[in-house]
């Protein structure tokens, strides 16, 4: 006689949550997303940084959508009071090409956040919307910024924790070696080419020079890395680590160093 306290069932796994693509081909789509989504990025003059670590604005999400055909809008918003804070709650969903419901999300702005103290209340009806609409595509669309080497998390949801940039003054230049306007030494033009030998890659697994050089005119407005000033070397080579880490998931073994 079974006993019905331990007996066992079979349960079969839907067809819906079976594999619908082969892995690599998504990874590989997930890697041109990513890659592009870092030009962009990069050559934004101010970004959303916590912690030390990135975040990306609602026109970024925006821009992933877009790669993928995925869209957001807002389907409701109200006004809401909690004690002594006022503001708006909305709620929107991401849509697909064909116009079907994938995700939905909801977020409030109140005027008891710091930033948002003082602000008309038009202002907070439309933040709500903004961060709405990040949160719903971030739910299907995470893993780009995220294979990107940025946070997964909207930069709209940590308004309240933004900071103003502190202004820089420009010191005079001088005409001394490592000045900011002076070109880098070999030994770090050196580390540019092992990156870029990682970053770039053609199909047979070899450096592509040629993909690099031109990422390097238009993402950074340089023709060659000889010069590349002390002023840009960080952010270029902040953007190739980044990018040398989103090929490494899938290449291969570096074959030889590009050079230009």
């Amino acid at each position: 006689m079974t006993d019905e306290s331990t007996a066992l069932a079979v349960v079969e796994i839907p067809d819906t949550v079976a594999v619908s693509r082969d892995p690599a081909l998504v990874l590989a789509d997930a890697r041109k997303a990513a890659q592009a989504l870092i030009e962009v990025i990069t050559a934004k003059p101010h970004r959303v940084v916590f912690g030390g670590e990135q975040y990306i604005e609602n026109e970024d999400w925006q821009l992933i959508g877009r790669f993928y055909g995925v869209t957001a809008k807002t389907v409701d918003d109200h006004f809401v009071t909690f004690a002594d804070a006022q503001g708006w709650e909305a709620t929107a969903v991401a849509t697909d090409r064909t116009g079907r419901e994938i995700a939905r999300a909801t977020s409030m702005c109140l005027n008891d956040e710091p930033n948002w103290r003082k602000r008309p209340l038009f202002q907070l009806r439309s933040m709500a919307a903004t961060r709405a609409h990040s949160k719903a595509l971030s739910q299907v669309l995470k893993f780009v910024p995220v294979l990107a080497g940025y946070r997964g998390t909207p930069a709209d949801e940590l308004e309240s924790e933004r900071q103003p940039a502190p202004r820089k003054t420009a010191a005079p230049s001088k005409p001394t070696v490592g000045a900011a306007s002076t070109p880098i030494a070999p030994e770090q033009r050196a580390k540019l080419f092992a990156l870029a030998a990682r970053a770039f890659v053609k199909p047979d697994g070899k450096p592509d020079q040629d993909a690099f050089r031109s990422w390097l005119l238009a993402a950074h407005n340089v023709t060659s890395t000889a010069d590349i000033t002390h002023a840009q070397h960080g952010i270029i080579l902040q953007h190739l680590e980044t990018l040398a880490n989103v090929e490494a998931l899938s290449a291969g073994p570096d074959d030889a160093t590009p050079t230009d």
